[in-house]
């Protein structure tokens, strides 16, 4: 795309006569640096009146571009209040936020400046006989052929082929996203998953017998591939998940206080410990999440389309939130970003709903938090980020 072609571009958008494909063209090519000057430019003709001069008052900002978004015709995933921080501000180098904090202290940063990258794909593959394979770099071609079983390696997934032989059952692979990675896989049943940050998920290379069995830690999606006389049976913290063949996500970290599963297509069938002893069992209809605590507790929620896009936005590159407290998000930021944090003091009060490309680099995302309202504030101590609240 080229300057005039931006231009061209931005003007549609800010008249509301900008296309779904032509805003998808626009958002991508605000990411180059090229054209971060001209959005500057713009913004802050149409902030100057009256001027702005502190984040205390970036009300104005966030009036602006909920003025820009509503006027959109079609906005599938930047649509919430502040969102256009990260879809826009967040895409310049040193974010429009930072630009005017003009009452700030110079000498008092409002977010630590390292530069932490997001994450991206990679993971670790553990064969059944413990040789490790890093898989961030691997090329297109095959890592392994064994006993009928090749593994290769194809546009940035993992794909799994084989054929049932006396040899090969009871062979099982592990897969391991660490903090700062994600990874796809599709198995050799046509089962394809999306594994998220600091997951691991262990599974047969070859589905011999009368079911289809894996092992799962962190957070997946899941297309699980129809066979039914052979169900997929997903085992987490002590709950299992059946299917036959069903889309659904399921995130079971162990730092986390519940397993919430989201069904979106197809039916399953949950079974898990009570709390009162014994085991039950709770079958799934497309758009139901349930979440099950430790104790053995859980409850059920019927979600509309949005709460359902939002149980997988990590898989469509987003960070999607609703009400969440700031203690959830740091974990969230630590899987991703791989970092530490810990809190100094008591923690941060508040809760943020909103969305935000996971593509954003970690000092970024911070400004887009603060931003939010909740009164937070960030430092470095080494490679450990410190939460406390302002002084």
């Amino acid at each position: 795309m080229n300057p005039e072609q931006f231009k061209y571009l931005l003007d549609k958008y800010l008249q509301n006569k900008i296309s779904q494909t032509e805003l998808a063209q626009f958002l991508e090519a605000a990411r180059e640096e090229q054209y971060q000057a001209l959005i500057k430019d713009v913004l802050t003709r149409q902030l100057q009146n009256p001027p702005l001069h502190a984040v205390s008052d970036a009300a104005k900002l966030d009036a602006l571009f909920s003025d820009m978004l509503a006027r959109t015709t079609h906005r599938p995933w930047y649509k919430r209040r502040w969102v256009a921080a990260a879809v826009v501000i967040g895409l310049l180098a040193g974010g429009f936020l930072i630009i005017n904090r003009k009452e700030q202290s110079a000498t008092t940063p409002v977010v630590a400046t390292k530069t932490i990258p997001p994450g991206c794909d990679g993971a670790v593959l553990t064969l059944a006989d413990g040789k490790k394979i890093e898989l961030d770099t691997i090329q297109n071609g095959i890592l392994s052929s064994h006993n009928g079983i090749t593994v290769s390696m194809h546009n940035g997934r993992l794909v799994y082929q084989a054929d049932v032989t006396g040899k090969n059952a009871g062979i099982y692979h592990t897969i391991s996203t660490p903090r700062g990675r994600q990874f796809r896989v599709v198995l050799s049943d046509g089962t394809r998953i999306w594994l998220n940050a600091d997951s691991h998920i262990t599974f047969p290379a070859v589905f011999a017998g009368h079911e289809r069995r894996v092992e799962l830690s962190g957070e997946a999606y899941l297309e699980v591939a129809p066979k039914a006389h052979q169900p997929f049976r997903v085992t987490t913290h002590g709950a299992e998940v059946r299917v036959l063949g069903t889309i659904f996500n399921i995130s079971a970290y162990e730092n986390e206080s519940t397993i919430r599963t989201t069904l979106l297509e197809g039916s399953i069938q949950i079974t898990f410990a009570k709390s009162s002893g014994g085991k039950k069992e709770m079958l799934l209809q497309p758009g139901e999440q349930v979440d099950i605590n430790r104790a053995g507790d859980a409850s059920l929620v019927n979600n509309n389309e949005h709460s359902l896009d939002a149980a997988v936005a990590w898989k469509n590159g987003l960070f999607v939130m609703k009400g969440a407290d700031v203690q959830m998000i740091m974990r969230q930021i630590e899987r991703w970003y791989n970092i530490k944090v810990t809190f100094e003091g008591a923690v941060p009060e508040g809760r943020i709903s909103g969305e935000m490309p996971r593509s954003l680099e970690l000092h970024k995302l911070l400004e887009i938090i603060k931003a939010s309202g909740i009164a937070i504030s960030f430092k470095w101590e080494g490679n450990e980020l410190v939460v406390s609240r302002p002084a």
